[in-house]
């Protein structure tokens, strides 16, 4: 299970993530960040770049599931295309010969769409 704590802030875990799990868009404005929650399943979320320090901005966990209606637990195969479209597989089941994933994209808007 991962802990951590931004000694400078206090801000904990579920805030700044693990940052060996980041996956930084191309001009580094945007990271997917993930916090291994223990068991199998990771919490994902989306961080923008602010100043020198990255802000949660979106719990990707709970927009993917009111979206989908499926749970996202494991996410591999990340990358963002720019700094608005992130691509990634969401594992859906271990086989031997190779995992099965179905692949998904998200868009970042400015909020005014």
């Amino acid at each position: 299970m991962d802990v951590s704590f931004d000694l400078s802030t206090g801000q904990t875990t579920y805030e700044i993530g693990n940052l060996n799990l980041v996956t930084i868009s191309p001009s580094g404005k945007y990271r997917l960040n993930k916090v291994f929650e223990g068991q199998e399943c990771y919490s994902h979320f989306i961080q923008v770049r602010n100043n020198v320090k990255f802000k949660k901005i979106a719990e990707l966990n709970d927009f993917f599931e009111k979206k989908t209606g499926k749970w996202l637990c494991v996410m591999e195969q990340e990358f963002w295309s720019d700094d608005s479209t992130l691509y990634f597989g969401l594992l859906t089941e271990y086989k031997e010969e190779g995992n099965e994933y179905e692949f998904y994209r998200v868009n970042m808007t400015n909020g005014r769409n």
